[in-house]
């Protein structure tokens, strides 16, 4: 190798290192700022974050003291919905039966009803409609066990 050829490898051996520096550089400032941005919003937020923790439905779903027992629940939501995330609805219906789905004293059903390619109401057709009308009537009428006329019958 001739003189000049090692001096030009030697000039982009050092551009290289220059440019490793740099990028190790930005990435330990960048992950420094969002750790600092962390615990400030942490600080700041602390006092909020305790009281919607204290009516979040999801997190303060507990096992009923003294005998008592949930409601029976219909939770619906459509799985195309843009208004309410989906999410929300099947994570309270999740925690509803990990936490008190094998109590033996709760026998009222919590149920989930999901609907496909449906979102929040708007622009649904009119026979969807009526199938989730049906639904949520049915369950109350089961539900409640209300009797039909004087005979007593179930409608």
């Amino acid at each position: 190798m001739h003189g000049v050829q090692i001096m030009e490898m030697l000039i982009k051996v050092k551009k290289v290192r220059a440019n490793v520096f740099f990028d190790r550089f930005t990435f330990f400032f960048l992950v420094h700022s969002f750790f600092i941005l962390l615990v400030f919003l942490f600080l700041f937020f602390y006092q909020d974050f305790k009281k919607l923790i204290q009516i979040s439905p999801i997190h303060n779903v507990r096992i009923p003291k003294d005998g008592v027992q949930y409601p029976s629940m219909l939770l619906t939501t459509g799985d195309h919905d843009d208004r309410v995330v989906p999410l929300h609805t099947l994570k309270l219906l999740a925690e509803l039966q990990y936490t008190i789905g094998g109590d033996a004293k709760q026998t009222n059903p919590i149920l989930g009803r999901i609907s496909v390619n449906e979102g929040h109401g708007a622009g649904k057709p009119t026979a969807k409609i009526i199938d989730e009308q049906a639904d949520i009537y049915g369950f109350v009428l089961e539900t409640t066990k209300v009797r039909s006329g004087s005979n007593g019958s179930k409608l």
